[in-house]
């Protein structure tokens, strides 16, 4: 089980952590006890809001990546320990939160990419098996009306050998199919 620190576990500022949980379970706020079935891993400040939003498994199967509220966090799938965390802020402290749901693996010329979705953009990052690295952000502009683009959620596909993403852009109200190699958008409806 993933979960975001939060100062609910009593913890000061716990980086990133394998914890084990008594039998009787985890109190959370509002009376509700967590009682996991398996390895419980702790990510993130803190002293901020953190949990899992999402996660995608990496194309070899290797890493899972877990999109959390400020970051995305690599855990080595064979024993369950983060890798590596990337946090926005060190890149954009304008936006350094990501939104619910979207991110996806892809391998370009052998190397392991991530895409997701922060307030405005889509972020693209490479993994080299030990850290990532933003190498690309894609931003998208928010409708008339709309407080931000919110990129929510992307498939991803090959065609005609580039790569396309899909991308939902919950707060515009449309989709968008953008070219990731030259960062073309073909359409947007």
């Amino acid at each position: 089980m993933l979960f975001g620190c939060q100062s609910v576990i009593n913890q000061d500022h716990i980086s990133s952590a394998q914890y084990s949980i008594p039998d009787s379970g985890l109190t959370m706020p509002y009376n509700k006890v967590l009682k996991p079935a398996g390895t419980y891993i702790f990510f993130g400040d803190s002293a901020l809001e953190n949990h899992a939003l999402d996660v995608a498994l990496s194309p070899d199967n290797k890493i899972l990546a877990v999109e959390g509220r400020y970051s995305v966090v690599f855990v080595n799938t064979a024993d369950n320990k983060i890798l590596y965390r990337l946090v926005l802020r060190n890149y954009n402290k304008s936006q350094s939160q990501n939104t619910y749901s979207g991110i996806n693996w892809f391998k370009d010329d052998g190397r392991q990419m991530l895409v997701w979705g922060t307030r405005n953009n889509l972020i693209q990052a490479v993994w080299n098996g030990k850290t990532a690295e933003i190498i690309k952000t894609y931003n998208f502009q928010p409708k008339k009306g709309a407080r931000a683009s919110i990129p929510n959620e992307t498939v991803l596909r090959k065609e005609n050998g580039k790569q396309m993403a899909y991308v939902v852009l919950n707060g515009n109200d449309e989709v968008v199919k953008l070219e990731l190699g030259t960062g073309k958008i073909i359409w947007q409806q």
